[in-house]
């Protein structure tokens, strides 16, 4: 009788010990979705940035504090 309250109880501890595994795997897929989520809204955050840049550069026009090198100036013109 001992014996097979013996293997009740370890049939339930073993029961007990796949569901255990499946929560873990359950938090670590969740896990796992929530680093593709901070990935997502770091990029997004990140493309918001470059578009923010891109207003500045169109709208705020930058005074250049060098000049052209394209352009040859009087000093260093060839003759």
């Amino acid at each position: 009788m001992n014996f097979m309250l013996l293997l009740v109880s370890l049939k339930q501890i073993l029961g007990n010990f796949m569901l255990l595994l499946v929560s873990m795997k359950q938090i670590l897929v969740t896990f796992m979705l929530l680093l593709v989520s901070l990935k997502q809204i770091l990029g997004n955050f990140m493309l918001l940035l470059v578009s923010m840049k891109q207003i500045l550069v169109t709208f705020m026009p930058v005074k250049a504090h060098f000049s052209n090198p394209l352009k040859p100036s009087c000093h260093h013109s060839i003759l």
